[in-house]
């Protein structure tokens, strides 16, 4: 979920002495919803990505010791949907789409640093994509979705994690291709997960106690890859609930 983290969008936390607290409290009631369409003739490379989130937070520690705390909470339900009609494509297509509830990522490096954080998701969340290909030299899908993720990174530091995750809503994400012509490699992967938390670190001091409670009617995820002719195929899709 690390990638799907990448491409949204950052809060800024306000930056301060060498030791410091943070805090963050982020609610959304409605519903979060991105669609994008794109349909091409010819062309040389298409893609298409559809990013939708609820709460997001981001935060970056140096050499600083640090107390933060992030309270955020999803009512509304989140929904992404990528969808690409591309005929001719003489190099690459790629289509994506990904829904997340409630995002957040830290990382720190130097210092010592504890992170309390909860992440509350009562809502749905929806990422579905779609291509529709003649012919391409590479075609990729890719569709991802998750109501709480959040990942920390610590280098050359100390850092205490205590993280409450609850997750209430159901995860569902799709990736569909029908293609009749790749030449070389045509490839989609699906990721739905109800609660995600990845922690890594590199000469640290990692302690970490999370709390996991997915009771959404479902986590599903489906990939569906159609190809007339490709040098190589893989179809991939990975749903977890904790």
């Amino acid at each position: 979920m690390r990638a799907v983290l990448s491409l949204l969008v950052t809060t800024a936390l306000v930056s301060a002495p060498a030791a410091y607290a943070q805090s963050n409290t982020q609610y959304q009631g409605g519903d979060a919803t991105a669609v994008t369409d794109v349909e091409a003739g010819y062309a040389h490379d298409a893609g298409a990505t559809a990013i939708a989130g609820g709460n997001v937070v981001s935060t970056t520690q140096e050499d600083s010791d640090t107390d933060l705390t992030s309270s955020q909470h999803m009512d509304g339900d989140t929904t992404a949907d990528a969808n690409a009609t591309v005929w001719t494509a003489e190099g690459n297509v790629a289509i994506t789409s990904a829904a997340v509830g409630n995002g957040g990522t830290a990382v720190i490096s130097g210092g010592s640093s504890t992170i309390e954080a909860e992440q509350l998701g009562h809502g749905d969340a929806n990422a579905t994509t779609t291509l529709r290909n003649g012919y391409s030299y590479n075609a990729a899908t890719s569709a991802s979705a998750s109501n709480n993720t959040a990942a920390v990174s610590a280098e050359n530091a100390a850092v205490r994690v205590l993280m409450n995750q609850e997750s209430t809503g159901s995860v569902n994400a799709s990736a569909e291709m029908d293609a009749d012509i790749v030449e070389d490699q045509a490839v989609s992967g699906v990721i739905a997960s109800a609660n995600n938390l990845s922690i890594g670190g590199e000469t640290a001091t990692i302690l970490n106690a999370t709390r996991q409670n997915a009771t959404g009617a479902s986590v599903t995820a489906r990939s569906d890859l159609y190809v007339g002719s490709a040098t190589d195929a893989s179809g991939n899709a990975t749903a977890n609930a904790n």
